[in-house]
């Protein structure tokens, strides 16, 4: 067990930290739910990584072996009859194998090809048919006792996908290029194709009111939310009610009052001014320290220019935000567009932090800081290709503004985990002069 542990311990810890460390990414963002499902995510890993791993399985395997015998497993290890001199000189050349289950069986040696398996026993030289009779390469680095045989799928792997591989490189290569190159065009796209709010059920009572008020008020248009802009004072000493509001509703009718896209903006300026002074006092807040201004559009508005308009006016408001009254646009678009900017600030920020600590890692492990280029290509090419996958499905069925992000995070935990053991795995086998066929 001591040995199991030993053994794994650099590679699976770094995975682990890496993994951790990607999850716990999430925590710095400013979105709540990312905060929480990164905590969640980063504990576990964490968890399972420094604790089950070296210390609650072996506990519980020591505890069971002595009562059950269950202290190592498999149960059976394939004999070795090589002599230590051998021994050492096959391993030296990655060509030591293990034996089958034929008990008369002394060793199995390969050539590189990995097509010609042959069996040597006592007798003489015969040939490996059955499946079950395919054996795995050791690591050069090991001993006897260290020696997995070839399950089913391996065997089919050299039977038929490395054969395909080595014949058909070149073109599985250009696919490969062709996907990349359609992924960087449509794949970015995904990011601004996400949404903050979801079609209402058919049996909730929202929707059976917004269909009535529609059937019974056709002339208003319930297809397109309002937008809404807050003024806020930072004074609770401060009135809202004060000649900056003023000229701030007189600005925003100068600059959109005339837009074809807007239906109309009601506020408490544009009702004091013709004098309904009942009707102004709606939007205002009690302690007169908060004040809201609607605007709504036409019937005959589309979806790009609605999309357009409101962004415009977010872009106002934040032009006229300053340190004594907050001015912010809100309402369902106007959150849809912030969550959108607010995903990319998002894996802006985790490119900036998690990444570069993850490539240490990973370059510590490797020893060799070119083969991060590898496993930053393979995190590139993963993420822009799954973009491009969920920008064909958020076209059609609606993905949470904040899944990007969860998908960052989680592309660079596992890639990089899988960069790690196979690069890790490729320079233990290429330094011994293999061919790449069998490094493969």
């Amino acid at each position: 067990m001591c040995l199991a542990i030993e053994k794994t311990a650099t590679i699976i810890t770094a995975a682990g930290t890496i993994m951790s460390i990607s999850f716990a990414g999430m925590l710095i963002l400013k979105v709540i739910v990312l905060n929480q499902y990164g905590f969640a995510l980063f504990m576990g890993v964490v968890f399972d990584t420094f604790y089950v791993r070296i210390i609650l399985v072996p506990a519980i395997i020591e505890v069971l072996g002595k009562s059950n015998d269950l202290s190592w497993w498999p149960t059976k290890m394939p004999a070795v009859l090589l002599s230590p001199d051998e021994e050492i000189t096959l391993i030296n050349k990655g060509r030591w194998y293990p034996c089958s289950n034929n008990p008369d069986s002394k060793s199995v040696i390969m050539d590189d090809c990995l097509e010609l398996i042959k069996l040597k026993d006592n007798d003489n030289n015969q040939s490996l048919q059955d499946k079950n009779d395919y054996v795995v390469i050791v690591d050069n680095n090991t001993t006897n006792d260290a020696v997995e045989k070839d399950d089913f799928y391996i065997y089919h792997l050299k039977k038929y996908y490395f054969p395909f591989l080595l014949k058909y490189h070149s073109y599985v290569l250009i696919t490969w290029i062709i996907i990349l190159i359609l992924s960087v065009i449509w794949g970015p796209l995904f990011l601004s194709n996400t949404r903050s709010s979801y079609a209402i059920p058919p049996s909730c009572p929202s929707y059976k009111a917004n269909k009535a008020f529609k059937d019974n008020f056709p002339s208003v248009n319930a297809d397109y939310p309002p937008a809404i802009m807050i003024a806020h004072t930072n004074n609770k000493d401060q009135n809202i009610i004060c000649s900056y509001t003023k000229q701030l509703s007189y600005k925003l009718k100068d600059s959109f009052g005339s837009n074809s896209n807007i239906g109309s903006i009601d506020g408490y300026w544009e009702y004091k001014d013709t004098d309904y002074n009942l009707i102004a006092s709606d939007f205002v807040s009690s302690n007169n320290r908060t004040m809201e201004t609607i605007i709504s559009f036409p019937k005959g508005i589309n979806d790009e220019s609605y999309d357009a308009i409101v962004q415009k006016l977010i872009d106002f408001a934040s032009s006229h935000d300053s340190s004594d009254i907050t001015v912010i646009m809100t309402g369902e678009k106007a959150l849809g567009l912030q969550m959108t900017d607010a995903t990319k600030n998002n894996l802006s920020l985790i490119d900036s932090t998690v990444l570069p600590i993850a490539l240490i890692i990973l370059g510590v492990v490797l020893k060799s800081y070119r083969h991060i280029i590898v496993a930053l290509i393979n995190l590139l090419c993963s993420m822009l290709f799954t973009f491009l996958i969920m920008y064909g499905i958020s076209i059609v069925i609606p993905i949470a503004s904040f899944a990007p992000s969860i998908m960052m995070t989680l592309g660079i935990a596992i890639s990089f985990d899988y960069s790690l053991f196979l690069l890790t795995r490729f320079r233990g086998k290429y330094k011994y002069n293999l061919s790449m066929y069998v490094i493969i």
